[in-house]
């Protein structure tokens, strides 16, 4: 769907395929002149075409100029019997009405048929990405994703305070990064993200048990990383940081995702 004017539109460019079902419909209720372009666009749905061509038929059925003045004429020599007889000027209003509910009516079946049109083209794509075997949903499951994205968050979490202190306005703080317990998370989860990628595209067995195998390592690591660092925080004159929790809490999403894993794939 574009952000112009629905009347802005050429013959050519409402005739092109590129042009979406929403434009057209945009575009056929404003430029009646355009309607065969719009007609001859393979993106014009059944219910768009119909509506079109209804109101070509019943433009194709008004009277011509020559006998809207026959009409005009013998309702000038009627005036006055109309004018002595309120109930026959009141008689226009229901044909009036009539026509102002086919043209809603219209516009109902037209927004009906779009969203109808872009339900279907959303389902047929969505079947499309299920069917083709190079689709992100047939090479990674959910535990994967989510065991990428922990050992995400885990990376951010290594750069976090770990433990902080404060004493006479001055305050000091650690991250894991700055030790070597934090290096080694830091390879593992770069190892957890790397191959639980790779495993994804590759066909060998082997290369995904390594994959379930490093992620574990790095889930237990960073749990049992960040118990000890909690407990030695207890006994001393620091307080924990936000980084102990993050990658607790990494370490516990990293071991559920492998175990969700495993067992999609089991299941499979």
């Amino acid at each position: 769907m574009t952000d112009r004017e629905p009347g802005s539109f050429t013959a050519e460019e409402l005739a092109s395929p590129t042009t979406d079902a929403e434009t057209l419909a945009r575009a056929a209720a404003v430029r009646p002149d355009l309607w065969s372009a719009i007609l001859a666009n393979p993106n014009c749905y059944p219910e768009l075409g119909d509506w079109i061509r209804q109101q070509q038929s019943a433009q194709n059925q008004r009277p011509t100029p020559h006998q809207q003045q026959a009409a005009q004429g013998s309702q000038s020599q009627e005036a006055p019997q109309w004018a002595q007889s309120p109930q026959q000027g009141q008689q226009a209003q229901p044909g009036q009405q009539q026509g102002t509910n086919q043209f809603f009516d219209g516009a109902q079946q037209m927004a009906q048929g779009a969203k109808s049109f872009l339900n279907d083209a959303g389902q047929r794509a969505g079947k499309r990405a299920s069917g083709d075997p190079n689709s992100f949903l047939n090479k990674f499951t959910w535990g994967q994703v989510g065991v990428v994205i922990a050992a995400v968050v885990g990376i951010l979490g290594l750069f976090l305070p770990a433990v902080s202190a404060s004493a006479y306005g001055f305050s000091v703080s650690a991250s894991f990064i700055q030790s070597g317990d934090g290096v080694l998370l830091l390879i593992l989860f770069l190892g957890t993200i790397g191959l639980t990628i790779f495993s994804g595209y590759s066909t060998q067995r082997p290369v995904l048990i390594t994959s379930w195998v490093v992620a574990l390592i790095a889930g237990v690591v960073s749990v049992i990383d960040a118990i000890a660092t909690l407990a030695n925080v207890a006994g001393s004159g620091f307080g924990p940081g936000l980084g102990i929790f993050v990658v607790l809490l990494v370490g516990l999403a990293i071991i559920a995702g492998t175990v969700l894993d495993i067992m999609q794939r089991r299941k499979g």
